[in-house]
């Protein structure tokens, strides 16, 4: 197992999947700034568990918890506003969300969850999420207009480098593999 400092991440969770009430529209969900606080709070201290790491200084891995029969990985790219998950979820192989990181201490930080997420299947295959959720936090002000242009940038740029033959790129290819050695 690679050592490497703890990292804290706090979800500011948007979408249907986070659930939660929020007085948005009836089918989006945001936690708000008293739960992200509450939450932080509670990671700083120490008071849940850490699965946390970080790479570099630009990457965080999120591993299961010692001991777990689990088998997932979750690569949070803070320079490239994408985070990568293999099987966390039902996918078949990578998803990726578009996201965007602020920082709240040395080892803390804040994801925000930016609706679009993208399925991709070994082939290289593969299906964006969400849009309509998207469509919808544009219409209802939850996203503003350059919070939506970034999105929609850095969903360009992920399906380019997929389009391009370029997914995954080296750098999450060996984080994988250093993580993941079983998995090949």
């Amino acid at each position: 197992m690679v050592q490497s400092r703890p990292a804290r991440i706090v979800w500011h969770k948007v979408g249907r999947e986070h659930g939660g009430p929020c007085g948005y529209p009836a089918d989006l969900r945001l936690n708000s700034p008293e739960v992200i606080a509450s939450y932080l709070s509670e990671k700083l201290a120490g008071e849940s568990p850490n699965r946390c790491h970080w790479h570099d200084d630009h990457t965080i891995v999120e591993l299961p918890s010692a001991g777990s029969d689990e088998n997932w990985i979750i690569v949070y790219f803070l320079d490239r506003n994408l985070q990568f998950s293999m099987g966390y979820k039902s996918h078949s192989w990578w998803l990726a969300d578009i996201t965007t990181y602020c920082k709240t201490d040395e080892d803390a930080v804040i994801v925000r969850d930016i609706f679009l997420d993208v399925e991709i299947d070994e082939g290289l295959a593969y299906r964006v999420l969400d849009g309509d959720e998207f469509a919808l936090a544009i219409r209802e002000g939850i996203l503003g207009v350059e919070e939506a242009a970034f999105a929609a940038q850095a969903l360009a740029s992920l399906i380019a480098d997929i389009e391009s033959n370029n997914f995954p790129d080296p750098r999450l290819s060996d984080v994988y593999r250093l993580y993941c050695p079983e998995a090949g």
